[in-house]
Protein backbone atom coordinates (compact mmCIF):
# COMPACT_ATOMS: atom_id res chain seq x y z
CA UNK A 1 0.00 0.00 0.00
CA UNK A 2 1.37 3.37 -1.16
CA UNK A 3 -2.09 5.41 -0.60
CA UNK A 4 -1.00 9.00 -0.95
CA UNK A 5 2.33 8.51 -0.93
CA UNK A 6 5.09 11.29 -2.27
CA UNK A 7 8.11 9.76 -4.20
CA UNK A 8 10.78 11.59 -6.11
CA UNK A 9 11.84 8.80 -8.74
CA UNK A 10 10.30 6.36 -10.15
CA UNK A 11 8.47 3.10 -9.13
CA UNK A 12 9.72 -0.34 -10.82
CA UNK A 13 7.68 -3.90 -10.12
CA UNK A 14 8.77 -5.59 -13.13
CA UNK A 15 8.36 -9.10 -12.75
CA UNK A 16 6.88 -8.79 -9.47
CA UNK A 17 4.15 -10.84 -8.33
CA UNK A 18 1.23 -9.48 -6.37
CA UNK A 19 -1.78 -10.81 -4.35
CA UNK A 20 -3.61 -11.34 -1.45
CA UNK A 21 -6.25 -12.30 0.60
CA UNK A 22 -8.71 -9.28 -0.09
CA UNK A 23 -9.45 -7.92 -3.53
CA UNK A 24 -6.78 -5.13 -3.95
CA UNK A 25 -3.72 -6.57 -4.56
CA UNK A 26 -1.44 -2.96 -5.14
CA UNK A 27 -3.09 -0.07 -4.00
CA UNK A 28 -1.00 3.06 -4.83
CA UNK A 29 -4.22 5.84 -4.90
CA UNK A 30 -3.82 9.69 -4.27
CA UNK A 31 0.24 8.66 -5.16
CA UNK A 32 2.45 11.53 -6.25
CA UNK A 33 5.35 10.12 -8.10
CA UNK A 34 8.00 12.30 -9.80
CA UNK A 35 9.12 9.90 -12.37
CA UNK A 36 7.65 6.93 -14.28
CA UNK A 37 5.73 3.45 -13.28
CA UNK A 38 6.96 0.00 -14.57
CA UNK A 39 4.62 -3.13 -14.13
CA UNK A 40 6.27 -4.85 -16.73
CA UNK A 41 8.25 -8.04 -18.16
CA UNK A 42 6.36 -10.40 -16.25
CA UNK A 43 4.24 -8.21 -13.24
CA UNK A 44 1.51 -10.50 -12.48
CA UNK A 45 -1.60 -9.16 -10.00
CA UNK A 46 -3.86 -11.66 -8.65
CA UNK A 47 -6.23 -8.64 -7.20
CA UNK A 48 -6.93 -5.22 -8.42
CA UNK A 49 -4.47 -2.40 -8.68
CA UNK A 50 -5.35 0.85 -7.70
CA UNK A 51 -4.05 4.33 -8.87
CA UNK A 52 -7.55 6.15 -8.38
CA UNK A 53 -6.17 10.43 -8.43
CA UNK A 54 -2.27 9.29 -9.02
CA UNK A 55 -0.24 12.03 -10.38
CA UNK A 56 2.71 9.98 -12.62
CA UNK A 57 5.14 12.34 -14.27
CA UNK A 58 6.47 9.95 -16.29
CA UNK A 59 5.43 7.19 -18.96
CA UNK A 60 3.17 4.31 -16.84
CA UNK A 61 3.93 0.61 -18.64
CA UNK A 62 2.21 -2.25 -18.33
CA UNK A 63 3.84 -4.29 -21.07
CA UNK A 64 4.25 -8.12 -20.65
CA UNK A 65 1.95 -7.86 -17.80
CA UNK A 66 -1.11 -9.97 -16.38
CA UNK A 67 -3.81 -8.43 -13.80
CA UNK A 68 -6.53 -10.91 -12.59
CA UNK A 69 -9.63 -9.33 -10.62
CA UNK A 70 -10.98 -11.02 -7.69
CA UNK A 71 -13.83 -9.09 -8.27
CA UNK A 72 -15.27 -6.54 -11.18
CA UNK A 73 -12.01 -4.67 -11.62
CA UNK A 74 -8.67 -5.46 -12.69
CA UNK A 75 -7.00 -1.79 -12.95
CA UNK A 76 -8.15 1.63 -11.58
CA UNK A 77 -6.82 4.68 -12.76
CA UNK A 78 -9.59 6.73 -12.61
CA UNK A 79 -9.23 10.95 -12.06
CA UNK A 80 -5.04 9.77 -12.58
CA UNK A 81 -3.21 12.12 -14.44
CA UNK A 82 0.14 11.05 -16.37
CA UNK A 83 2.48 13.49 -17.80
CA UNK A 84 4.12 10.60 -20.38
CA UNK A 85 2.70 8.02 -22.37
CA UNK A 86 0.36 4.88 -21.02
CA UNK A 87 1.49 1.58 -22.23
CA UNK A 88 -0.69 -1.02 -22.26
CA UNK A 89 1.73 -3.24 -25.02
CA UNK A 90 3.02 -6.96 -25.97
CA UNK A 91 0.73 -9.22 -24.74
CA UNK A 92 -0.88 -7.38 -21.58
CA UNK A 93 -3.45 -9.30 -20.19
CA UNK A 94 -6.49 -7.84 -17.99
CA UNK A 95 -9.02 -10.08 -16.74
CA UNK A 96 -11.72 -7.64 -15.10
CA UNK A 97 -12.37 -3.91 -16.36
CA UNK A 98 -9.65 -1.64 -17.32
CA UNK A 99 -10.75 1.42 -15.96
CA UNK A 100 -9.45 5.11 -17.25
CA UNK A 101 -12.44 7.32 -16.17
CA UNK A 102 -11.50 11.10 -16.55
CA UNK A 103 -8.03 10.58 -16.50
CA UNK A 104 -5.87 12.55 -18.28
CA UNK A 105 -2.45 11.32 -20.61
CA UNK A 106 -0.35 14.31 -21.72
CA UNK A 107 1.44 11.94 -24.82
CA UNK A 108 -0.15 8.74 -25.83
CA UNK A 109 -2.25 5.54 -24.85
CA UNK A 110 -1.76 2.38 -27.02
CA UNK A 111 -3.11 -0.80 -26.28
CA UNK A 112 -0.84 -2.96 -29.19
CA UNK A 113 -1.22 -6.95 -28.61
CA UNK A 114 -2.94 -6.52 -25.69
CA UNK A 115 -5.80 -8.86 -24.44
CA UNK A 116 -8.67 -7.60 -22.02
CA UNK A 117 -11.48 -9.92 -20.77
CA UNK A 118 -14.06 -8.19 -18.74
CA UNK A 119 -15.14 -11.21 -17.30
CA UNK A 120 -18.99 -10.72 -17.74
CA UNK A 121 -18.47 -6.53 -17.40
CA UNK A 122 -16.65 -3.93 -19.36
CA UNK A 123 -13.70 -4.70 -21.07
CA UNK A 124 -12.19 -1.43 -21.09
CA UNK A 125 -13.97 1.82 -19.83
CA UNK A 126 -12.61 5.57 -20.80
CA UNK A 127 -15.37 7.71 -20.18
CA UNK A 128 -14.27 11.19 -19.90
CA UNK A 129 -10.61 10.47 -20.65
CA UNK A 130 -8.30 12.98 -22.34
CA UNK A 131 -5.53 11.84 -24.42
CA UNK A 132 -3.33 14.70 -25.77
CA UNK A 133 -1.43 12.73 -28.57
CA UNK A 134 -3.19 9.62 -30.42
CA UNK A 135 -5.30 6.09 -28.76
CA UNK A 136 -4.78 3.16 -30.28
CA UNK A 137 -6.11 -0.62 -29.72
CA UNK A 138 -4.70 -2.20 -32.67
CA UNK A 139 -2.00 -5.25 -33.69
CA UNK A 140 -3.92 -8.10 -32.25
CA UNK A 141 -5.87 -5.90 -29.98
CA UNK A 142 -8.66 -7.67 -28.17
CA UNK A 143 -11.50 -7.05 -25.53
CA UNK A 144 -14.41 -9.73 -24.57
CA UNK A 145 -16.64 -6.90 -22.99
CA UNK A 146 -17.87 -3.55 -23.78
CA UNK A 147 -15.24 -0.97 -24.94
CA UNK A 148 -16.79 2.40 -24.03
CA UNK A 149 -15.10 5.68 -24.74
CA UNK A 150 -18.43 8.26 -23.84
CA UNK A 151 -17.12 11.69 -23.75
CA UNK A 152 -13.25 11.07 -24.12
CA UNK A 153 -11.35 13.28 -25.78
CA UNK A 154 -8.24 12.64 -28.36
CA UNK A 155 -5.67 15.13 -29.77
CA UNK A 156 -4.67 13.39 -32.74
CA UNK A 157 -5.73 9.67 -33.77
CA UNK A 158 -8.08 6.91 -32.69
CA UNK A 159 -6.99 3.66 -34.69
CA UNK A 160 -8.91 0.46 -33.64
CA UNK A 161 -7.67 -1.08 -36.90
CA UNK A 162 -7.55 -5.02 -36.72
CA UNK A 163 -8.95 -5.13 -33.20
CA UNK A 164 -11.05 -7.93 -32.13
CA UNK A 165 -13.83 -6.82 -29.54
CA UNK A 166 -16.84 -8.66 -28.39
CA UNK A 167 -19.52 -7.20 -25.85
CA UNK A 168 -21.11 -9.32 -23.33
CA UNK A 169 -24.96 -7.83 -23.71
CA UNK A 170 -24.17 -4.63 -24.82
CA UNK A 171 -22.38 -2.59 -27.45
CA UNK A 172 -18.41 -4.23 -28.69
CA UNK A 173 -17.47 -0.41 -28.81
CA UNK A 174 -19.40 2.68 -27.37
CA UNK A 175 -18.41 6.17 -28.66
Amino acid sequence: RLLGAVVEGQIIFDGAKIGGEDSNALSMDGIVLKGGLSCSDGFFSRGEVRLVGANIGGEVSFARARIESLTKVALDMTRSTMNGSLFFIDNFKAVGEVRLVSAFVASNVEFKSAHLDGAGHRALRMDGLTVKGYLICKDDFSANGEVRLAGASVGSMVDFSGAKMRGDNSNALNM
